[in-house]
């Protein structure tokens, strides 16, 4: 099988041509492929390197348990309890390298996938084919995210849905799904389950109320030793952690009841290191954890391309990767019907309407989109997001921005929208406009095209996965109001341009991104991982 052992030959009837596909990947400098994803092999050290057959990497020997152990010389002490309970990692300085030849199968094989078409709403395998076969007792760790949680403000976003979104997925494909995140009101059930099948479980760890994410370090020491104790007592088969903090928390669970451990890191403290510098506001060794637990996991599950050479400057391999992205509810977020209105959204008072979604944070980079709109007359903007019961420092600093630019009148923060109303809210702008510095992946891209409107991104993060440059939306250096103001401009005088990237990006977003399939490329990388530690589950969901 050779290179293309990843992609094991059950998974599809296209699989003949998604092994060409691989193959011309490999055998030119720039490619373009299917949809848009652009691949340089210069991005990835600037030389070709020989492509390495990753078949060992996928089948354990036989008879061989190859469940490794949280590896001492990658974390010498978990929990440092004599320091006011505050976790300590401590990284040896044995550092791995990035596989090359690994991450460019890593990406040639998520430009392939996104080839294989699906219906909305819909998983390309059903219930009644996987009749007989095991169902995996999965626990997804999200100490900060809760599936529950009001999206919108500070600290509730992306994370959130994806979590909930990927437990739901999973149940609908027959695993059983516990969510493990933390106690954040004392009324809280300590389990309760969803009606999407899955269970939500909250886990006593510092104060039963709401804590800033970059305030909870110190109480992870408590949340990883009940999260022992509560997975002793509901053992699952594999744990996946969400987020740093989670991950650093279930490796310490994981080494002590040997379960396999996969992590998910949703934002990387380097990259936010990088952009915020001084005003980044996590603990101060995020990084070095960060670090330590990726070396601790048995795999990453990336959401990005990007996400994977960030990976590799920490030491990672690109081996030890998996690129699946987040996706979206087709169903809920579609093209507009003849009946589609809300009361929620507001009337037009210019000709052409942007609309920015997402949490009052400065990294959004609303004040970027706030500048160009100078640049555009009769156009108004709209932002969506932040906490209805609290004033946010970010939504004065914003409305002040507006008024010195003289603006004011043409900028709207229309706080939290439900998230029944968002669909029309999406479909009552000419253009979405995403323009953080960075954006780990950004949701917001893809339930605009989703709803058949063209989407101005800045080409940063999953958004250069996502959004095709000139195909499906356009791309924008980020912090240039000029250069956004400029393609905003020429898209907001082109109502057939609009149309035509709406019409491709509505196809893209079909094709790769329902949850289904999200749930069913992350149960295929459980499966793998799994084999790789020679233990006795199979998973259900399909290997595509």
């Amino acid at each position: 099988m050779g290179h293309t052992a990843i992609f094991h030959r059950a998974a599809s009837p296209t699989y003949g041509l998604v092994r060409s596909l691989i193959v011309f990947t490999l055998l030119v400098e720039d490619v373009r492929v299917g949809a848009g994803l652009t691949h340089r092999f210069r991005a990835f050290g600037g030389r070709r390197t020989r492509w390495r057959s990753e078949k060992s990497a996928l089948r354990a020997p036989t008879g061989v348990r190859r469940r490794p152990p949280l590896a001492l010389q990658q974390v010498i002490q978990v929990v440092d309890h004599q320091t006011f309970g505050i976790p300590r990692c401590y990284v040896s300085a044995q550092r791995r390298t990035a596989d090359c030849t690994s991450t460019i199968a890593a990406s040639s094989a998520f430009v392939a996938r996104s080839l294989v078409k699906e219906e909305p709403g819909t998983s390309s395998k059903t219930t009644a084919q996987r009749d007989g076969e095991i169902a995996v007792r999965i626990a997804l760790v999200s100490e900060h995210a809760s599936p529950l949680a009001a999206i919108g403000g500070v600290d509730a976003g992306g994370q959130n849905v994806h979590v909930a979104e990927l437990a739901a997925g999973l149940v609908r494909f027959g695993h059983s799904v516990a969510v493990y995140t933390r106690r954040d009101d004392p009324d809280l059930a300590e389990r309760l389950t969803t009606s999407a099948g899955y269970e939500v479980v909250h886990v006593p760890a510092g104060p039963a109320a709401p804590v800033s994410k970059d305030e909870l370090w110190p109480h992870m020491g408590a949340f990883a030793d009940r999260l022992t104790e509560m997975l002793k007592f509901q053992r699952p088969d594999l744990v996946h952690a969400h987020f740093w903090m989670s991950a650093w928390a279930s490796a310490a669970a994981a080494a002590r009841l040997g379960l396999p451990l996969l992590v998910t890191f949703h934002a990387l403290g380097t990259v936010k290191r990088r952009y915020q510098g001084p005003s980044d506001t996590s603990p101060l060794n995020r990084i070095r954890v960060e670090t330590a637990v990726a070396g601790a996991a048995d795999h990453i599950v990336a959401t990005c391309v990007d996400e994977v050479r960030e990976l590799g400057l920490l030491g990672v391999p690109a081996s030890k990767v998996s690129v699946v992205p987040c996706g979206v509810d087709l169903v809920h977020f579609s093209p507009a019907r003849a009946t589609s209105c809300s009361a929620a959204v507001p009337g037009r008072a210019c000709r052409y309407r942007l609309l920015s979604v997402g949490r009052l944070v400065p990294r959004k980079g609303y004040d970027t989109t706030i500048e160009a709109l100078t640049l555009l007359p009769d156009t108004e903007l709209l932002i969506a997001g932040g906490a209805d019961a609290t004033p946010e420092p970010e939504h004065d600093r914003l409305i002040g921005f507006a008024e010195r630019l003289g603006v004011a009148d043409r900028v709207r923060l229309i706080g939290q929208v439900a998230r029944a109303d968002m669909p029309a809210l999406l479909r009552s702008a000419d253009l979405v406009v995403c323009s953080p510095w960075y954006e780990p992946f950004g949701i917001v891209p893809l339930e605009a095209m989703a709803c058949g409107v063209p989407v101005v991104a800045s080409a940063v993060g999953g958004m250069l996965d996502t959004v095709v440059d000139g195909v499906t939306g356009a791309h924008v250096p980020p912090r240039d109001p000029a250069a956004l103001a400029e393609v905003l401009s020429a898209l907001l005088e082109s109502p057939s341009r609009r149309a035509e990237l709406a019409r491709a990006g509505l196809e893209r977003v079909r094709s790769r991104y329902s949850w289904d399939r999200v749930a069913a490329d992350t149960a295929a990388v459980y499966q793998r991982t799994v084999r790789r530690q020679g233990t006795e589950h199979a998973l259900t969901a399909p290997l595509g």
